[in-house]
């Protein structure tokens, strides 16, 4: 069969050698940059596995364990991975007012836990327009002269 279409048992393993080659380069790659995603930017935190990230610290530990671990060691701002998916975890209270009030607009939406009612519908967690128009309504409620006074 391999004849007909003018290719013979030496062609035909160097290129599946050639795309194994290929697959095997492009998922270090991918690796490669994962690794140093958040180095590249400044943000200190664990250095991820392939394919699972720091899942497997999640897991083991528990999610709210492991954000209180991870502050603890690197500090109130740091970097790890869910999966291949980067995850920014901060508790400064500065940043948190820049990024909810300020940046509203470049960090609308964020991670979602449990995809089920009535959580979805949390302030922090809605997205796109939603977050948009619930933001719009709240900030004319709830003005620091209204908190004041109360």
């Amino acid at each position: 069969m391999l004849e007909t279409l003018g290719l013979t048992k030496d062609t035909t393993f160097y290129l599946i050698t050639t795309g194994v080659s290929l697959i095997l380069t492009s998922a270090f790659v991918k690796w490669y940059r994962m690794y140093t995603y958040f180095s590249r930017l400044g943000i200190p935190g664990p250095k991820p596995l392939p394919i699972i990230g720091n899942l497997h610290q999640v897991i083991k530990r528990g999610m709210p364990y492991n954000d209180l671990e991870m502050t603890r060691i690197y500090g109130k701002t740091f970097g790890y991975f869910e999966g291949t998916t980067p995850i920014v975890l901060t508790t400064d209270p500065k940043l948190l007012k820049s990024l909810l009030i300020k940046d509203f607009h470049v960090f609308t939406n964020r991670r979602v836990l449990a995809p089920v009612e009535p959580f979805d519908k949390f302030l922090s967690l809605i997205k796109d327009d939603d977050w948009k128009n619930v933001r719009a309504i709240l900030s004319t409620t709830v003005t620091s002269g209204k908190l004041k006074s109360v």
